[in-house]
C-alpha cells in the first residue's frame, strides 16, 4: 500500500466517484467508487465524515 500512496499522492476532499477518476488517472488502472469506499472503510484511504 505504502508504493500506491507514494503513487497517488494526496487527495482533497472529495466523493468516491471524483476520487476514483482522479486515481484511475494517476495510477492507469481501472477504480470504481465502490473500491473507494472500500479502501476507506478498511482504513487504506482516510475519509472524512
Amino acid at each position: 500500500m505504502e508504493e500506491i500512496r507514494a503513487e497517488v499522492g494526496e487527495l482533497p476532499d472529495l466523493g468516491a466517484v471524483r476520487a476514483a477518476d482522479i486515481l484511475r488517472e494517476r495510477l492507469g488502472i481501472p477504480v470504481t467508487p465502490d473500491a473507494v469506499i472500500e479502501l476507506g472503510r478498511v482504513g487504506q484511504l482516510p475519509t472524512v465524515t
